[in-house]
């Protein structure tokens, strides 16, 4: 099966980068990969900061594996 094009969001992301890392694998087609942060995101004043702890550490967290993978 080819998948041509790929869509990660910060929710369950998380798991699909540890099992990457785990497996010393890395995104095969990063051009083809597309992450967005589209869970967590405020509907009010983006310009406010993330006062959920959760929805913070995942939309850092995709931050962190996007800069990685």
């Amino acid at each position: 099966m080819y998948v041509d094009l790929h869509l990660v969001h910060e929710v369950t992301s998380p798991q699909a980068f540890e099992g990457l890392a785990l497996a010393g694998r890395v995104v095969r087609r990063p051009d083809l990969t597309i992450a967005t942060v589209d869970h967590n995101v405020p509907t009010t004043d983006r310009s406010l900061p993330i006062l959920d702890q959760l929805a913070k550490t995942q939309m850092e967290t995709m931050r962190q594996n996007a800069e990685r993978f």
